[in-house]
């Protein structure tokens, strides 16, 4: 079966090896991959090894991202190592007309989920894993009426509006406004002097735009009440965020693949901003770290110290690949890292001293997101990003696991067994929805007509 992606969106090629047909995975040895059009010409891929990760024995991942003006229609994946070759069919189609944001907004990380259940990363479980947050977020906005994240935009109105009201005040109905840039009325621009942002003591966001009385602008009075105001601002519920380390790398407005200092602090679907240019996550792959092992470091669980050049190099919770093992780093404490060994269903396995470390800090994003511009960044400019409120994110991680879940065991969830045995039926989770529901959904507000 072929799979499909578009242009500039990354896909995880999977490639299982098998001692014979229908017997246990085998590993392989010296595993490339090669990417090339159908049509003919050079690869755009390889032949390499690089960006190849070994899930697990026998279960090798390598994530493609075609370039924005690659060549539309089917290319030849092959899978070349010493025990044999492997091929498949990947088609790059454009993105949809009219479709400036290939991203979806996520209220949490495809690593929030995993890390609940402690789920091993697979190309498979990370696209289950996807769209179930996919569908928690659009349950989110569905009970609430509302979107947590910011969006920079021009929004416009009639004006007289038909259903009346007070001449000083512009509802924004479905709306809401976290700061103005600009408000132009009857093709005027208004000075910030001129209008309140409101609820001035609780906002934002503001629900509501009030000319001043006190001075001389009003709403409208231009030749045709069809969109006659226009407000243009960030656009949303929030825009609160955090420092999520720096760039490792100067950064031009066309490139997708973005090396961070600190994967830790950063998940697939995060949204992040550098200056004034939002990105989306839509992947990670490794980077070398730039340090080495600093001493031998065996096959066992207890052998937990890893000796590097420099701690601060590394954040606590940042997963580190050694070889083909990946470890969780749980504590710093100067040049020395605790780890967890054998981490996201990797292989314990034995190390020697000089071996490159790796880490998840290259990103795949979608530059100039959420109405931004996508725009020149030098190296260590800090990275923000976005901060979903708790309550929103916990329960897009408790659905999309409670999704996946139920995906699993098609759709036929029980608990107990023998007698005892019923159907699950998540009463915590319509809890936690009625809970959000208290504290986040929009209450309705009635006009005359």
């Amino acid at each position: 079966m072929t799979e499909t992606t578009q242009r500039g969106m990354p896909i995880p090629l999977l490639s299982e090896w098998f001692d014979y047909i229908g017997g246990p995975h085998a590993a392989v040895t010296n595993l490339t991959i090669t990417i090339t059009p159908v049509t003919g010409g050079s690869p755009v891929v390889g032949p390499t090894s690089t960006g190849i990760s070994n899930l697990a024995t026998g279960i090798y991942v390598y994530t493609w991202t075609p370039a924005g003006d690659a060549a539309l229609g089917d290319y030849v994946i092959v899978w070349s190592a010493t025990e044999g070759d492997a091929s498949d069919l990947v088609e790059v189609t454009s993105a949809a007309v009219g479709d400036d944001q290939t991203a979806d907004v996520w209220y949490c990380t495809r690593e929030d989920v995993m890390r609940a259940q402690d789920w091993k990363e697979t190309a498979r479980t990370a696209a289950q894993i996807d769209r179930a947050i996919a569908g928690a977020t659009g349950e989110i906005e569905g009970l609430t009426h509302r979107r947590f994240y910011p969006m920079l935009a021009t929004k416009s109105w009639d004006w007289p509006r038909e259903q009346g009201g007070r001449s000083w005040r512009l509802w924004l109905d479905g709306n809401e406004l976290i700061e103005a840039a600009a408000v132009v009325s009857g093709g005027v621009t208004l000075t910030d002097g001129d209008y309140y942002l409101e609820p001035r003591n609780s906002g934002p966001p503001f629900t509501n735009v009030q000319v001043n009385r006190d001075g001389n602008a009003v709403w409208g009075g231009g030749s045709n009440i069809q969109r006659a105001i226009e407000i243009t601002g960030l656009w949303g519920y929030t825009a609160r965020g955090a420092t999520a380390g720096t760039l490792a790398e100067t950064l031009d407005d066309t490139e997708t693949a973005v090396d961070v200092s600190n994967s830790a602090a950063i998940g697939v679907g995060q949204i992040l901003r550098v200056g004034a240019e939002r990105m989306i996550v839509t992947a990670k792959s490794q980077l070398d770290t730039g340090q080495n092992l600093g001493a031998n470091l065996g096959a066992m669980n207890n052998e937990v110290t890893v000796a590097v050049g420099s701690g601060a190099a590394f954040a606590v919770d940042e997963v580190i690949l050694i070889d083909s093992e990946r470890m969780l780093i749980i504590d710093i404490a100067a040049n020395t890292l605790t780890v967890k060994r054998a981490w996201d269903g990797s292989v314990l396995a034995a190390h020697i001293s000089g071996a490159d470390i790796y880490a998840p800090r290259t990103l795949t994003v979608q530059r100039g997101a959420l109405g931004t511009t996508a725009a020149s960044h030098a190296t260590s400019a800090t990275v923000y990003k976005h901060l979903v409120p708790a309550q929103v994110r916990n329960y897009a991680v408790a659905l999309a696991v409670v999704t996946v879940l139920s995906d699993q065991g098609g759709w036929a969830r029980t608990v107990g067994s023998g007698e005892n045995e019923r159907e699950a039926a998540g009463r915590a989770l319509v809890k936690a929805r009625d809970a959000l529901a208290r504290s986040y959904a929009r209450k309705a507000r009635h006009r005359a007509v």
